[in-house]
């Protein structure tokens, strides 16, 4: 590695700290944990989506945003990109 990719490295460590700390402003602090949780189990770009969608409403209400309304807003982007399978029996 030479120092150019170092300093990439670090710059994109620096910019998501500062992302981080920003989100963290925004919603109380069992949301935080939960969306902390989403960001280890969902692709880095369906995290990103979630939480633009959670800046913009925040600066809406111009407030945290409670974890119940995180909750909420989980759901709904959710289940939109919800692909069940359903088998249903037909018995004659």
């Amino acid at each position: 590695m030479n120092e150019r990719e170092i300093q990439s490295i670090m710059n994109k460590k620096k910019e998501e700290l500062e992302f981080l700390r920003e989100l963290k402003r925004r919603v109380d602090d069992k949301a935080f944990e939960r969306l902390m949780n989403v960001r280890t189990i969902k692709p880095p770009e369906v995290f990103k989506q979630v939480t633009q969608y959670i800046f913009m409403f925040s600066e809406r209400v111009r407030r945290k945003l409670t974890d119940r309304e995180v909750v909420e807003i989980l759901k709904r982007f959710f289940s939109n990109n919800n692909n069940e399978t359903h088998i249903s029996f037909i018995r004659k």
